[in-house]
């Protein structure tokens, strides 16, 4: 069962405050640097995952069409805050309109440790998700050191 599956779960929803936050195109969904351990969830529409940097470096990736990550319906992000605490690592920008759902990160791990079976199955795909980031980081790595060594 998906995460996204489980919003339509009524111990789900009985046991995790959840809503549904809709965007236009341009709109901020989340911040970079901004305290939270919500989850997002995309039902629908695209975003862009995208770092701060100065702003000519901003302006040119944006020229370009350039970001961390591109994101579609049944993906999911602010996963990273939800585990480590930390500030947002990236901020997320509506790249068409789209609908979010928004999901309480307190009551999530609760409903993970309650329920055993569905907390695996959440951490799987958290953990699928984690590798796919990290396939991609390597991917660009490699791709910057050899613009890098080759000039």
């Amino acid at each position: 069962m998906s995460l996204q599956e489980l919003l339509t779960n009524p111990s789900f929803i009985q046991q995790v405050n959840w809503t549904e936050k809709r965007y236009k195109q341009g709109d901020v969904v989340m911040k970079e640097n901004n305290a939270g351990n919500d989850l997002f969830i995309v039902l629908n529409g695209e975003l862009e995952v995208r770092t701060d940097l100065s702003e000519s470096l901003d302006t040119a990736m944006e020229n370009k069409g350039l970001g961390l990550a591109r994101l579609k319906a049944g993906d999911i992000f602010g996963e990273f805050s939800l585990f480590d605490k930390e500030p947002r690592s990236a901020k997320v920008l509506a790249s068409t309109k789209c609908t979010i759902a928004k999901v309480n990160g307190q009551k999530l791990i609760q409903f993970m440790d309650n329920n055993p079976a569905e907390g695996y199955l959440l951490m799987r795909e958290f953990f699928e998700n984690l590798v796919s980031i990290m396939r991609q980081g390597n991917i660009r790595t490699k791709t910057i050191l050899e613009m890098y060594l080759s000039s």
